[in-house]
C-alpha cells in the first residue's frame, strides 16, 4: 500500500508539473501573439519623401517651397553656390546689356546726324533719307528686343534667387512664427488686430479717406476728357459680378468711403500694334490700379489671368488697401518734404496708377532696381522710388491688408500668393502694364505674404472652410474671354499699323529698302510682311519697349 501511494503521488506531481508547464507555455505564447498583433497594428511612420533636385524645387510655387523647407533641410552649400552663380550671371548680363545699349544709342545718334545733313530734295536724297530712317527704326527695334530680353532674364534670375532664399530661410522664420502663435503674441505685428477690421477707420493710416475723394474723381474726369481712360467692359454680367465681388470685400475692409470700380480692357501694344499671344489673339493688359478716395480700375487681363475667385479677390483687395491706407496721399506728402510740391499729387498717382494718365510715363524694371521715370513735359524730372523711400513699404502694407480683407471675406488668403507665383513665371512679367511691375522684389513680397498667411490661419477657427473658387467666376471668365475674342480678319485689321508720319517709310518699305524686294520676308499670319531687320531678334511674344 505504501508503494502504491508513493507511485500515485509521483503521478499526481508529474501531472501538476505538466499542467503548470502547459499553462505557462500558453501564457507566453499568448503574450507573444499579442505582442506580434500589436506590432502589426502599430503604424510604422513612412520614410520621408526624397527632396527634389534644387533646380526643380525652385520651380515650385512658393507655398509648396515653404512646406518643403518646414520639413526638410536643403544643402546650404548647393543653395549658396547656385545663388552666387546667378549673381555672376546677372553681373555679366548687365555689363553686356549696357554695352549693347550704348552702342545702339550711338548708332542712332550718328544716323540722325546724317539725316540733318541731308538738305536736298532730289530723288537720290529721298532714297538716302528713307534708307537712314529704316536703319534707325531697325536699330531701335533691336534695342527694344534687347531691353525686353534683358529685363526678362533679370527678373527670372531674381525670382529664382528669391526662391533659393526661401528654401534657406523659411524654416527659421516659420519656427519664430510658431513660437509667437504659441505664446499669443502673433497679434502684436503691425495691423495684427484683425478682429477689429472695419473698426480701425479713426486711426492712422485709415483716417481721412473722405478727403481723397475729390482728388480721385478729378483724375478720372481728366483721363476721360483727354481720352486716356481705357475702354470699359460693356457686358453687364461681367461688370455686375466684379462690382459685387469688390463691394463684398469693401464691407470686410477698413475702407469707409463709397467704392467705385471700373472694369476695363486694353490690349498690349508694341509700336502701336497689338501683341498677339500663342492663341493668335491680342494679349490683354493684366493690371489693376487704385486712385485716391475709393476708385479702382480692374483690367480684363487680371480676371483672365486669375485661375480662381480667391486670386481675383486678392488683387482687388490689394488695390482697395491702397485707398484705405491712403498711400497716394502719404506718398504725396513725402514728396512735399523733398521740395517738389508741384509734383506731389502726380508722384502718388504715377506709382499707384501707372500709365493711366500720362502717355509719356514709363514704369519698369531697369537693371537691378525698380526705377520710376516720371518725365513731365517741360520739367524733365527723373527720380526713383528709392529717393522717396516709402513706396516699397506701402506695397508690402497693401499686400498684408489685402490678404486680411480677403480672409475676413471668407477667401483663402493663399490665393493672392499663388496668383503672384504664376504671374511671375509668365513672359512679360517685366512689362510696365503688369500688375506686379510697380511692386517690391519677389522675395520680399513672398516672405511677408507667407508670414501673414500663417498668422491669419492661426487665428482662424479650425472648422473654418475658406473659399477658393466658384462656378460663377469660371462662367464670367469664360464669358469675358468670348466677348473680347476677335476674328482673324479683325486681328489682321488691328495689326495693320499706319505710319506715324506720312514722310516716314512703312515697315514694308523698310523691308524692301534694307533687304531688297527679292529677299523680303514672306507675309506672316497677319498678312503683312515685317522687315527682317526688325524681326530677327523678336521674342515669341514681344512687349512694348521700356524706355
Amino acid at each position: 500500500m505504501g508503494s502504491f501511494q508513493k507511485t500515485l503521488s509521483v503521478i499526481l506531481i508529474w501531472l501538476m508539473v505538466v499542467q503548470t508547464v502547459r499553462g505557462a507555455h500558453a501564457e507566453v505564447t499568448g503574450q507573444i501573439v499579442s505582442l506580434k498583433r500589436a506590432d502589426e497594428a502599430r503604424e510604422v511612420p513612412p520614410l520621408p519623401a526624397p527632396l527634389p533636385p534644387l533646380n526643380e524645387a525652385v520651380k515650385l510655387p512658393s507655398v509648396e517651397i515653404a512646406a518643403l523647407a518646414e520639413k526638410s533641410a536643403f544643402d546650404e552649400t548647393q543653395i549658396r553656390t547656385r545663388t552666387e552663380g546667378l549673381n555672376r550671371e546677372n553681373k555679366a548680363r548687365e555689363l553686356a546689356y549696357k554695352a549693347a545699349a550704348k552702342k545702339g544709342e550711338k548708332e542712332i545718334e550718328q544716323k540722325e546726324q546724317e539725316l540733318v545733313k541731308l538738305k536736298g530734295r532730289s530723288e537720290e536724297d529721298q532714297k538716302t533719307r528713307k534708307r537712314i530712317q529704316c536703319e534707325i527704326a531697325a536699330t531701335r527695334e533691336d534695342l527694344t528686343e534687347k531691353t525686353y530680353a534683358f529685363l526678362q532674364a533679370e527678373i527670372a534670375a531674381d525670382v529664382e534667387t528669391s526662391k533659393l532664399n526661401l528654401l534657406s530661410s523659411w524654416k527659421s522664420a516659420h519656427q519664430q512664427l510658431e513660437q509667437k502663435i504659441a505664446n499669443g503674441t502673433i497679434g502684436d505685428r503691425p495691423h495684427g488686430d484683425v478682429a477689429n477690421i472695419g473698426n480701425r477707420t479713426t486711426m492712422k493710416p485709415f483716417k481721412g479717406q473722405e478727403n481723397d475723394q475729390k482728388w480721385g474723381q478729378k483724375e478720372i474726369d481728366d483721363a476721360r476728357a483727354r481720352k486716356l481712360f481705357p475702354e470699359e467692359i460693356k457686358d453687364p454680367v461681367v461688370t455686375e459680378y466684379v462690382n459685387r465681388l469688390a463691394n463684398n470685400l469693401a464691407r470686410n475692409s477698413d475702407l469707409h468711403v463709397p467704392l467705385k470700380t471700373y472694369v476695363v480692357q486694353q490690349e498690349l501694344k508694341k509700336d502701336g500694334r497689338p501683341v498677339l499671344g500663342k492663341d493668335g489673339q491680342p494679349e490683354q493688359v493684366a493690371n489693376a490700379m487704385a486712385l485716391p478716395g475709393g476708385y479702382l480700375v480692374i483690367y480684363a487681363g487680371v480676371l483672365l489671368e486669375s485661375e480662381n475667385e480667391s486670386e481675383l479677390a486678392g488683387v482687388i483687395a490689394h488695390e482697395m488697401s491702397h485707398c484705405a491706407a491712403r498711400h497716394a496721399h502719404r506718398l504725396a506728402n513725402k514728396g512735399r518734404t523733398f521740395g517738389i510740391v508741384q509734383l506731389a499729387a502726380q508722384i502718388g498717382l504715377q506709382i499707384f496708377a501707372p500709365g493711366l494718365f500720362y502717355a509719356a510715363s514709363y514704369l519698369s524694371y531697369y537693371l537691378k532696381g525698380l526705377l520710376l521715370q516720371a518725365i513731365f513735359q517741360g520739367m524733365g524730372l527723373v527720380f526713383t522710388m528709392d529717393a522717396l523711400g516709402v513706396s516699397r513699404d506701402f506695397e508690402l502694407e497693401a499686400d498684408q491688408l489685402g490678404m486680411q480683407y480677403a480672409w475676413k471675406s471668407g477667401y483663402d488668403p493663399e490665393g493672392f500668393i499663388r496668383l503672384f507665383d504664376h504671374m511671375s513665371q509668365k513672359e512679360g512679367y517685366a512689362s510696365h502694364t503688369s500688375f506686379f511691375a510697380t511692386h517690391p522684389a519677389f522675395g520680399d513680397r513672398t516672405l511677408n505674404a507667407l508670414k501673414e498667411y500663417k498668422a491669419l490661419r492661426a487665428v482662424s477657427s479650425p472648422q473654418q472652410q475658406f473659399l477658393m473658387d466658384t462656378s460663377e467666376f469660371q462662367e464670367v471668365k469664360e464669358r469675358l474671354g468670348t466677348s473680347i475674342h476677335k476674328t482673324q480678319k479683325e486681328v489682321q485689321d488691328h495689326r495693320k499699323r499706319p505710319s506715324l508720319k506720312g514722310a516716314e517709310p512703312t515697315p514694308e518699305e523698310c523691308c524692301d529698302i534694307l533687304n531688297g524686294a527679292s529677299s523680303a520676308a514672306p507675309p506672316g499670319a497677319n498678312g503683312e510682311a515685317e522687315p527682317t531687320a526688325l524681326r530677327k531678334t523678336s521674342p515669341a511674344n514681344p512687349r512694348p519697349m521700356v524706355r
